[in-house]
């Protein structure tokens, strides 16, 4: 089970969200979750810790907090619960910058 928590940077509030999965679906990210050249290796590590580090909403991605009533910055966190039998890991090796 997944478990997503959002974070009212306004008044704190803590919305948490939980999801079963089967799959990850993970940035290549290089150590410290830095770009990747063509000649870095990549470890499954630092692709997991990519994925599972705190995101900050912010601009053009507001959250509406049930709890204010009102738009403001959140953060947005993963965390494992509980594995599934088999996970799969994709890895997103193309990104869209526009």
């Amino acid at each position: 089970m997944l478990e997503r928590a959002i974070i009212c940077t306004n008044c704190n509030f803590i919305r948490n969200i939980h999801e079963y999965f089967l799959d990850l679906s993970m940035n290549l990210a290089g150590a410290n979750g830095s770009k990747l050249t063509n000649v870095e290796k990549v470890r499954l590590e630092d692709c997991i810790t990519d994925f599972f580090k705190t995101e900050n909403l912010d601009k053009d991605n507001l959250l509406f907090c049930e709890n204010c009533q009102i738009k403001s910055t959140a953060q947005m966190r993963f965390r494992m619960k509980q594995l599934p039998q088999i996970l799969i890991c994709h890895f997103k090796r193309f990104s869209w910058t526009g």
